[in-house]
């Protein structure tokens, strides 16, 4: 079938729909309805050329990042070539090269970034970025549809069809209890004090000091990682969620070794299979003693690590325990120093 043929041969296309009302819908279902865009977008250009367009296969296009660049290759030159012979305003092959580019490097390095590198700032960025070259592309397409005869799948009200309505007010409902969340959050954590990098940490409840040498810190209230029997409490930077240091105290009646084979016992309760490390030895220049132990496993294709270091006092005990269960790329980034802070722990009474 030729496109220069007369619309009404065709299959009845997407009705235009203003770039704005577009760009509400996609951030109200935060990205979500690029599938059925593309999957829309693939319709039409099925109808209107006759090439064989899977509309199925696109609706994924926007959820399988590395072939995307390819895809959209293929459309834009489908949406060129229905320009040129219905002679409609179009791109030009290096305008189509240079979205294509930009779109799937934005679109493909907010993924990247999100995975490899802790900057959300940058995230935004990328998919700022691939949401306003999406809007061109829909105003692009808009001219095209404008050129055949249309037809909605469903009756629009105010720009949308019912289940875009319902969609919409579902995604909107969401939005709202997590910005009640955030809220309630907010709220949890006043006493929340971000921690800089190299900062040295001073719990004179438990009489001792620690090193924290990692981005994204912050100490909170008694409670929030443990059971409430801590003496001090840190967590994590907040992309990793699972990623905490706390501190806890004993008195002279708990026996050093006892407390040492509990929390090993511990670790191998709750990481079953884990592989264990244990090593103790004497303070310098005392008989006091020092317990470190360290349990790593694999779950979900995620990395577990426990750790505590134990130091014995004439009066009491004193136990910084970090834990952390995160991606293994991540798990390899923060390790090192995760063990280097803990190790650190060092006690102002003896």
């Amino acid at each position: 079938m030729d496109v220069t043929d007369s619309p009404r041969t065709y299959h009845k296309v997407a009705p235009y729909r203003a770039v704005w009302l577009e760009g509400l819908l996609t951030i109200v279902t935060m990205g979500c309805y690029l599938f059925v865009w593309f999957a829309l977008a693939a319709r039409d250009c099925k109808r209107i050329t006759g090439r064989p367009f899977t509309p199925i296969l696109w609706f994924f296009a926007p959820l399988v990042c590395l072939p995307l660049p390819f895809a959209s290759h293929i459309l834009l030159k489908t949406f060129s070539d229905i320009e040129a012979q219905r002679q409609l305003p179009g791109w030009s092959k290096m305008q189509n090269i240079a979205w294509n580019g930009l779109f799937s490097g934005a679109y493909i390095g907010a993924y990247v970034f999100a995975e490899f590198i802790d900057s959300q700032t940058l995230q935004f960025v990328l998919w700022a970025v691939a949401f306003m070259l999406f809007l061109l592309l829909h105003h692009r397409l808009n001219r095209i549809r404008q050129a055949f005869e249309s037809e909605p799948m469903m009756h629009r009200f105010a720009g949308f069809n019912a289940l875009e309505w319902v969609v919409g007010l579902l995604f909107l409902a969401l939005w709202a209890g997590l910005f009640w969340a955030l809220g309630q959050l907010k709220l949890v954590n006043v006493e929340t004090t971000r921690i800089e990098p190299g900062t040295e940490i001073v719990v004179p409840e438990a009489g001792v000091r620690f090193t924290v040498n990692q981005e994204g810190w912050e100490n909170v209230p008694i409670g929030t990682v443990t059971d409430g029997t801590a003496e001090y409490e840190l967590r994590g930077p907040a992309s990793l969620n699972n990623m905490w240091y706390a501190v806890f105290t004993y008195t002279e009646h708990d026996e050093f070794s006892e407390v040492a084979q509990n929390r090993y016992a511990t670790y191998l309760e709750v990481l079953p299979g884990a592989q264990c490390s244990a090593s103790r030895s004497l303070q310098e220049g005392t008989d006091l003693l020092r317990s470190v132990v360290s349990c790593e496993n694999t779950e979900a294709g995620d990395k577990q690590l426990y750790i505590s270091h134990l130091i014995e006092r004439e009066k009491g005990l004193v136990e910084l325990v970090g834990y952390m269960w995160v991606a293994p790329r991540k798990y390899t980034q923060y390790k090192p120093q995760f063990i280097k802070d803990v190790k650190g722990l060092i006690t102002d009474e003896k």
